[in-house]
């Protein structure tokens, strides 16, 4: 996003929310479009394009802070929706990886059949699934929740497993 303004003293607050560039009125055309410039190679590093060829590979870029960190798939025991953010806990850390996505969209990007939906705010890998009871998948201690609208998963799984 590009802010044009006549008001210097919003500079400031712009760049935190992280525009591309920030230009004062009257300004010319080169002024201009060097912002377009600094603005698409910006787009160009924000693209998941590498996050999409980086899943080939067993592993996803996301983004956390002002940088995008490195997740190995396989890695994985869970992720837990938090509204617009997510946590992604991993079996090599205890700390998790929070990122601001929602998990629909990160479960498009996880390999298909490698993970399954408990509930409506849990995604699951298969693989690190320890216990199946009935209210809950446990991961080692961790109880993560089944819901009714997804206990059909859970049997789905058993089947074919």
């Amino acid at each position: 996003m590009i802010i044009v303004s006549a008001y210097e003293k919003y500079a400031v607050e712009g760049f935190n929310l992280q525009v591309a560039d920030y230009i004062l009125k009257p300004f010319s055309f080169d002024r201009f479009l060097k912002a377009c410039n600094r603005a698409a190679e910006l787009f160009r590093v924000r693209q998941p394009a590498a996050v999409s060829e980086s899943v080939k590979n067993n592993d996803l870029f996301v983004h956390i802070d002002y940088s995008l960190v490195r997740v190995v798939v396989a890695d994985i025991n869970y992720i837990q929706s938090l509204k617009d953010y997510i946590k992604i806990y991993l079996s090599s850390t205890t700390i998790p990886v929070v990122t601001r996505m929602p998990l629909k969209t990160i479960e498009a990007k996880l390999p298909a059949g490698a993970f399954i939906r408990t509930h409506k705010s849990f995604l699951v890998a298969i693989s690190s699934i320890t216990t199946i009871k009935r209210e809950v998948v446990c991961i080692g201690t961790t109880e993560i929740p089944i819901s009714e609208t997804f206990r059909e998963n859970i049997n789905r799984m058993l089947r074919s497993h």
